[in-house]
């Protein structure tokens, strides 16, 4: 399901996650169109702006990632390991290892 509405991109702001929020203002909407727009709240997508231009081959064919990347799940699940090990010292001491170990797991695998 898509819509496709006229608006203007009045709002930007930076989050805590290095991500942006993003804010739009459309014309007035009919009834059916204001249920489309609230049936996508929470839901991943793609965003396609363009000041009056808009092409068929910008939309990506690829589906949106849902909810965080692999690196932020990533980091998350090494939070709840940190916390379930009672390590002492701060958690992004403990990332950082554990990356450093990551990596070099990785690379080890070069030559194979």
């Amino acid at each position: 399901m898509a819509i496709k509405l006229q608006a203007t991109f009045d709002r930007a702001s930076t989050r805590k996650d290095g991500c942006l929020g993003l804010g739009f203002s459309t014309q007035e909407l009919s009834v059916a169109d204001k249920v489309t727009v609230l049936e996508f709240v929470d839901k991943s997508g793609w965003l396609l702006f363009s000041e009056n231009e808009n092409e068929v081959s910008n939309v990506p064919k690829e589906r949106a990632r849902d909810g965080k990347s692999q690196s932020q799940r990533l980091r998350a699940a090494i939070f709840v390991l940190w916390e379930k090990k009672g390590c002492k010292g701060s958690f992004d001491s403990y990332y950082d290892r554990s990356m450093d170990r990551a990596i070099e797991h990785v690379k080890g695998q070069f030559d194979d």
